[in-house]
C-alpha cells in the first residue's frame, strides 16, 4: 500500500487485506482494531469515499443484473428499448466510476506513451482516403465527431459512400456501423459497386436494358472485394439511444479495430425522438448522446470516431450569395448551437450547378486554362463538387487551403479530385498576354488602359498604377501591368452585363467605377496593399482555384 502511495488506516487496511484474501489469516477485523485505538479521521477521507464508491458500483451492478433477469421473462417488451435502458444505467455507473479522474502522473505517462507510439508508428495517427486534399484537412482518428453538411440533393450520401469505400481500400482493421436512414441496404451496395465498376445504379437493376454478361462479371468481382469489408448497415430510422446501444456492442466485438459510426442523417434521427416536445430539445439530446457515444467508445484502448450527415437550408443563404458562388458557411448550419459545441470538424459541400443564376453568369465569362488545358466554365461547373472545412477544433483553418474540389459523376459514382493547390493561373487566352511590364509611361497608360474608362485624371491614375506595379498581392505574386488590365476588364464587362439585365442597377449606386476609383477601392486597399491580411475568398478562387 505504501509503494502505491495508498493512505493507510484501519478502514483502508481492512479493505486491502480483504481484497487479497489475507484478512482472516491475520486474525480478522477484530485483531486490526486492537492495533490502534484511533478511529478513522478526515485525513484519509478521499480514500474512504473511493471505497464507498466501489461498494456502491458493485451493489448497483447486482441490481441491474437482477432487473435484467426479471425483464428476460417478459417477452412482449421491445429488446432495443431494454438494451438502451441497460446501456444508460451502465453508463451512469461509468460516470460514477470516473468521478475522481486519474492520477496526474499516470496521465503524463499515458500522454508520453501516446506521443512515442505515434512517432514510432505503433499507434495510428489517422485513416487515409487516398484523396490528397481530403487527407490533408480531415482527421479520421479517435474521439472525433465530423459533420458533413450540404443542402438537399447536393449528394451528401453518395459522397459519404465514396469516402467509406476509400477508407476500406486504403486502411486495414476498420469497422463501420452505418445507419442509412434514407437509402436502403441494396441501394447502398449498388452505389458501392458503381465506384469499382462504373455501372450506375439504374443499369444494375436492368431498368432500361439488361446488363451484359461482362458487366455482371464485373459486378460479381466488386462484391467479392466488398466481402472483406467489416460493415453493418442498418437501413431504418431509429433513435439515438438505440444507435448508442448498438454501436457499443459493435465496438466491444472489435477491440483491435478503428470503429466508425456513420449516421445518415441527423434530421431523421431527430424526428425519431418522439418523447421530446420540440426540435430544439431533440437536437440538444442527440448532441449530448453523440458526445457520450464518442467518449465511451474511446475508453479502454477502444478507438472510434463518428461521421454525421446534416442539412443546410437554402433559406439560410444571404441575398447576395451569388457573388460568393453560393459558398455555404458554418453559420448556415440548421438547428441548435449545441452542434457547434460538439462537432470536431465541420465540412461543407456545394454543387454549384444547382444554382441557375450562377450557371448563367459563369457561362458569359472567358474560358479558363488549367494545367495547359482550356475549359469552358459551365463545363467545369456541371460536374464540380466543392468542399470546405469550415470548423476544426483540432487546429486552425486558413480558408484558402481548406477547400477541396472534385469532378463528380454521381451516376457512376465517379468522384475525382480536381487539382488542388498547384494549378495554373486561369486566364483569357485571347486577351491576356503577360509581357512582364512593371513600370509604364503616361503614353502607354493612355493607349492601353485609360481609354477604357477614365474620370479625367490620367497623370494621377498613371502614378497610382506605377505605385502598385511590382508589389506583391496577398498570395505573394508580383503585380504586372497586364495583370491589372485584365482584372479591370473583367470587372468592367461584368458590370456592363449587370446593367443590361437590370435597368435599375445603376440607380442603386452600382455604377461602373473609373479606373482610379476602382484601383483605390477594389484592388489596392483590399488585395494589393503590402501586408494586407484580408482572408476574403473570391468566387473565382472558390470555384476554380483562380488566385485573384
Amino acid at each position: 500500500m505504501k509503494e502505491k502511495n495508498t493512505a493507510i488506516d484501519l478502514l483502508t487496511l481492512t479493505e486491502h487485506l480483504k481484497r487479497i484474501g489475507k484478512l482472516e489469516e491475520i486474525g480478522g477485523p477484530y485483531y486490526l482494531t486492537t492495533l490502534t485505538s484511533k478511529v478513522a479521521t478526515a485525513a484519509h477521507l478521499l480514500d474512504h469515499i473511493l471505497i464507498l464508491k466501489d461498494k456502491y458500483i458493485f451493489r448497483e451492478a447486482i441490481r441491474i443484473g437482477h432487473d435484467l433477469q426479471k425483464i428476460g421473462f417478459e417477452e412482449d417488451l421491445n429488446i432495443d428499448v431494454i438494451l438502451a435502458n441497460i446501456s444508460t444505467r451502465l453508463t451512469a455507473l461509468t460516470d460514477v466510476s470516473d468521478i475522481f479522474g486519474e492520477n496526474f502522473k499516470d496521465i503524463i505517462g499515458e500522454t508520453l506513451a501516446d506521443i512515442k507510439g505515434k512517432q514510432e508508428g505503433t499507434i495510428r495517427i489517422g485513416l487515409k482516403t487516398g484523396y490528397n486534399g481530403i487527407d490533408k484537412i480531415f482527421d479520421f482518428c479517435s474521439n472525433n465527431i465530423i459533420f458533413i453538411s450540404a443542402i438537399e440533393k447536393a449528394g451528401k450520401t453518395k459522397f459519404l459512400i465514396n469516402i467509406i469505400v476509400q477508407l476500406f481500400l486504403n486502411n486495414k482493421d476498420i469497422g463501420i456501423c452505418w445507419y442509412s436512414m434514407e437509402d436502403d441496404k441494396m441501394k447502398v451496395i449498388r452505389n458501392m459497386i458503381a465506384i469499382l465498376t462504373g455501372i450506375q445504379d439504374e443499369d444494375q437493376q436492368s431498368k432500361h436494358k439488361k446488363i451484359s454478361d461482362e458487366d455482371l462479371n464485373n459486378i460479381i468481382k466488386a462484391t467479392e472485394a466488398f466481402k472483406n469489408f467489416d460493415i453493418e448497415i442498418i437501413d431504418r430510422p431509429t433513435t439515438i439511444d438505440k444507435i448508442a446501444s448498438h454501436f457499443d456492442r459493435f465496438c466491444l466485438k472489435r477491440y483491435n479495430k478503428v470503429n466508425i459510426l456513420a449516421i445518415d442523417n441527423f434530421n431523421i434521427c431527430r424526428d425519431m425522438e418522439k418523447d421530446l416536445k420540440d426540435d430544439l430539445s431533440r437536437e440538444n439530446y442527440i448532441c449530448g448522446r453523440l458526445q457520450q457515444i464518442n467518449r465511451e467508445n474511446n475508453l479502454d484502448n477502444r478507438i472510434s470516431f463518428t461521421l454525421v450527415l446534416d442539412h443546410l437550408s437554402p433559406k439560410q443563404f444571404p441575398v447576395d450569395a451569388l457573388k460568393d458562388g453560393y459558398r455555404p458557411k458554418a453559420k448556415f448550419v440548421l438547428g441548435t448551437s449545441r452542434k457547434n459545441q460538439i462537432v470536431t470538424q465541420l465540412f461543407l459541400l456545394n454543387r454549384p450547378n444547382m444554382f441557375d443564376d450562377l450557371m448563367d453568369e459563369e457561362r458569359t465569362k472567358p474560358n479558363i486554362t488549367i494545367n495547359n488545358e482550356v475549359w469552358k466554365r459551365e463545363d467545369v461547373l456541371r460536374e464540380l463538387l466543392v468542399g470546405q472545412m469550415a470548423r476544426n477544433r483540432n487546429g486552425t483553418i486558413d480558408e484558402r487551403y481548406a477547400i477541396v474540389r472534385f469532378l463528380a459523376d454521381y451516376g457512376i459514382m465517379d468522384i475525382r479530385e480536381w487539382y488542388n493547390a498547384d494549378v495554373d493561373k486561369a486566364k483569357n487566352i485571347q486577351e491576356f498576354q503577360e509581357r512582364g511590364i512593371y513600370h509604364i509611361t503616361q503614353k502607354q497608360f493612355m493607349d492601353e488602359m485609360f481609354v477604357i474608362n477614365s474620370e479625367g485624371h490620367p497623370q494621377q491614375t498613371c502614378a497610382e498604377v506605377n505605385y502598385i506595379l511590382g508589389k506583391e498581392d496577398v498570395i505573394g505574386r508580383k503585380i504586372s501591368f497586364d495583370f491589372l488590365i485584365q482584372r479591370y476588364r473583367e470587372y468592367y464587362n461584368y458590370k456592363l452585363k449587370l446593367q443590361a439585365n437590370d435597368p435599375q442597377y445603376t440607380a442603386k449606386d452600382n455604377r461602373i467605377r473609373p479606373i482610379l476609383t476602382w484601383i483605390r477601392e477594389s484592388m489596392y486597399n483590399q488585395r494589393f496593399k503590402k501586408g494586407t491580411t484580408s482572408r476574403e475568398i473570391s468566387r473565382d478562387y472558390y470555384l476554380y482555384n483562380i488566385k485573384d
